[in-house]
């Protein structure tokens, strides 16, 4: 319920920082309700005079076989004493899952590192993917976290937002180059430069189409990037950059044309993207005869990404097909695949745009020259 409504409902009764509220219906029989207010994680549990949460018990935690995401389980359970909020991803016939349950946190899961063989179920094969984590707090079983298998602390308070600060550093990052003012194999140059803080970092480049490693003893790197995975045409492509390290390292993305149009980015570690964005775009210049767009671009880290795109004008043509002002877009990116969106002309703005995703996604914006 809506804080204004409940203020408004009836702010005279106030008791514990909660807004209560009693009425009687008139008539034959009465009833006495009761309208509570409260702020904080479960904090409704304990609601209208009953008694909550057990005293003596394990953390609350999602509770689902299988989702698409751990956040979108709306099942919970009361642990018991001595058990541990679980969440593991599964991967069956090429899909991803994700289970929440209950553990024992003395359970081979929570103590020992998971090992991702494939496992038969029945009739059907799944394995277990590269995330699993066993916590103790409530309702921590929203996020999975790669190769963790180790119980996190305990935290002795709830905080009321989900919300978590997100370093810029990392060890797996999802880049992407989108056009510059023009493209020229010569005269054309992309490049992450990578700052880490120990020695001996070594550091893997993978593209849909080859691989590299390479090591460094710091503070930066210079790591060049093949020209020809600028993204360029309107569409879907497999134009993705995963960088990879085995220390924690921040990255910037540069991609630059002579000396004369240079951009660059600070990128997000893969584990700080998020699922839903709002496209920012600038008006560019005009170059003689050349009427530049803006555009952005949208990458998937993982397999099967289903991703709509709203967008914010109609001066589009992807792919191969005119779009209007407020059409969705949906399309399915696997791992490295890139799906790149730009304006005919100068004229329209791309700025408003909503990309909605049910798995993260990374996203770059801007235009062919400012």
């Amino acid at each position: 319920m809506s804080l204004q409504r409940c203020l408004l409902t009836n702010s005279a009764n106030f008791t514990r920082s909660n807004y209560l509220l009693r009425a009687q219906i008139v008539g034959t029989h009465v009833d006495h309700l009761c309208t509570e207010c409260c702020h904080g994680d479960l904090c409704n549990a304990a609601g209208c005079g009953s008694q909550g949460f057990p005293q003596h018990r394990g953390p609350i935690c999602l509770n689902c076989p299988q989702s698409r995401d751990p956040s979108y389980c709306d099942k919970l359970s009361v642990c018991l004493h001595g058990e541990v909020c679980h969440v593991e991803q599964i991967n069956e016939f090429g899909d991803v899952f994700y289970k929440t349950s209950c553990l024992r946190e003395t359970s081979h899961l929570c103590t020992s590192h998971p090992i991702y063989n494939p496992v038969e179920i029945g009739k059907r094969t799944a394995r277990r993917g590269n995330c699993l984590l066993c916590c103790r707090e409530d309702i921590c079983n929203t996020k999975c976290h790669p190769s963790t298998s180790t119980v996190q602390p305990t935290t002795t308070t709830l905080t009321t937002s989900t919300a978590t600060h997100q370093s810029f550093r990392g060890t797996d990052f999802f880049l992407m180059f989108i056009e510059n003012v023009r493209f020229n194999q010569h005269d054309f140059t992309l490049r992450a430069i990578v700052t880490f803080l120990e020695a001996d970092t070594y550091i893997h480049v993978t593209t849909k189409y080859n691989s590299t490693s390479l090591s460094g003893s710091g503070p930066t790197k210079h790591v060049a990037i093949d020209v020809n995975m600028t993204i360029r045409e309107t569409g879907k492509s497999s134009k993705g950059v995963i960088l990879t390290s085995n220390t924690a390292v921040s990255v910037i993305a540069f991609n630059t044309y002579l000396y004369s149009s240079s951009s660059m980015y600070l990128a997000l570690p893969i584990e700080a993207l998020g699922v839903s964005y709002i496209v920012g775009t600038y008006k560019p210049n005009t170059i003689g005869f050349l009427d530049l767009g803006q555009s952005f671009a949208v990458g998937a880290p993982y397999d099967n990404t289903v991703v709509n795109i709203t967008l914010s004008t109609s001066a589009v043509t992807v792919p191969g097909q005119y779009h209007r002002d407020g059409k969705t877009i949906t399309v399915v990116l696997d791992k490295l695949d890139t799906f790149y969106i730009e304006t005919n002309t100068s004229d329209g703005d791309l700025t408003g745009t909503r990309i909605v995703s049910d798995k993260p996604v990374a996203v770059v914006s801007g235009n062919h020259c400012t």
